[in-house]
């Protein structure tokens, strides 16, 4: 707009020369032109001898921490570099988008683009541009310094440390003295070498001290899985915001997921939310991470029950298999499909958050006790709660 202005400005100096025929008027329309090609050329040039340079853009954060990017910009050109300005389109809150600056030959400037604490979800950082302009602010140029990407801010994850163990017919910890002809996570023991035995069993470290091959023990691994049924029925949230049910829901499920995947259990996660999530159990970082990929962005938007959810996954829950349930509902339906699988020889786990902490709904007073009496271990959440304490006393009031 400045430009166009400043082009009217110069032809209708000119006319009116042409029409009164007094010079200063072409004098005036000359000087004007003539500041507006040197600004265009000022600014074009501006960009030469500009090197910018950006800190590497993490693609993962946990929620509440900040987004940093570094900037870095030298000026290796002799001449001054003035009205220069770096932008981040990012639609990130709290975050400083822009920094304007003079550099002068040889000089250079560090910044960071910082935002505020972030909740999970997933953003789109970028793009990052560095603009230059002439002293008189008529022109401006730029050049794209990092193009758009993508950010995932996963869900809080608390340590557990309160958390029962899963029993032993369970977990696997009872130990089987039969050789096993493959390897599992645990190493119980160690012998002697026997003929025939893997190469990949032997102990180094005790071969060399003893001077004769000794050869590691495994226990059975009996594979249990471990499922995660998060409801995000939205009917049945209370709160908002952090101090939500759903919030605590998704944090307990990412608290839960990584202390069994930690411990050697294969995890897997269903949730009813938007979008649904249906992770099959399986082990290691590449599974914790989907499930934290998967936490980041689902939202408590579902319209299936925690009863549908559980009817559907009866399929895949066996007698050996540990079916962990994180809800604020206090429908007893859901609770009576549970006494179910746990006669069946499902193992539970419930974690019951309490409504009406949350600043309505009703008391879960009625589905907790039947739970208890049904000797399913059920630990009840009430908003502020830590849940590693809340899961440790329950225990101690077992």
């Amino acid at each position: 707009m400045k430009v166009w202005l400043a082009l009217v400005l110069a032809v209708a100096l000119f006319i009116a020369g042409l029409i009164t025929g007094y010079s200063y008027f072409f004098r005036l329309s000359y000087l004007l032109t003539g500041v507006l090609a040197l600004g265009l050329a000022w600014a074009r040039t501006s960009l030469w001898g500009l090197e910018v340079t950006a800190g590497r853009r993490p693609q993962r954060l946990r929620a509440g921490a900040s987004f940093k990017e570094a900037i870095t910009v030298r000026n290796l050109s002799p001449l001054p570099k003035a009205g220069l300005q770096v932008i981040e389109e990012s639609p990130l809150p709290g975050a400083v988008r822009d920094h304007s600056f003079n550099l002068g030959p040889g000089a250079e400037a560090s910044f960071s683009l910082d935002t505020s604490p972030l909740s999970r979800g997933c953003y789109s950082i970028g793009p990052t541009w560095v603009y230059v302009s002439d002293p008189f602010g008529v022109f401006r140029q730029k050049r794209i310094v990092r193009p758009v990407s993508d950010l995932i801010v996963h869900p809080r994850v608390h340590h557990l440390s309160g958390l029962p163990s899963p029993r032993s017919d369970l977990s696997g910890e009872s130990r089987s003295p039969q050789r096993l002809p493959y390897l599992t996570p645990k190493a119980v023991d160690i012998r002697d070498y026997y003929p025939g035995d893997s190469l990949n069993r032997i102990h180094w470290p005790l071969t060399a001290r003893w001077q004769k091959l000794m050869v590691k023990e495994f226990e059975i691994d009996p594979s249990h899985n471990v499922f995660v049924i998060l409801d995000l029925e939205e009917s049945v949230q209370r709160g908002s915001g952090p101090e939500s049910t759903a919030e605590y829901g998704v944090s307990l499920a990412a608290s839960l997921s990584q202390h069994f995947l930690d411990h050697g259990y294969a995890c897997g996660l269903v949730a009813q939310g938007e979008p649904g999530i249906s992770l099959l159990p399986d082990r290691g970082s590449r599974q914790l991470m989907r499930l934290m990929d998967s936490l980041a962005s689902v939202q408590a938007r579902g319209t299936a029950t925690l009863l549908d959810v559980i009817n559907r996954q009866q399929r895949h829950l066996g007698r050996r298999e540990l079916a962990v349930v994180i809800t604020p509902s206090t429908r007893e339906d859901w609770v009576g499909a549970s006494q179910l699988l746990a006669h069946r020889g499902v193992r539970l786990l419930v974690f019951l958050m309490e409504p009406a902490s949350f600043g309505q709904g009703n008391n879960s007073l009625l589905a907790f006790s039947s739970l208890v009496a049904s000797r399913i271990p059920t630990f009840l959440i009430n908003k502020g709660d830590s849940f590693d304490r809340a899961v440790g006393q329950a225990n101690r009031a077992r």
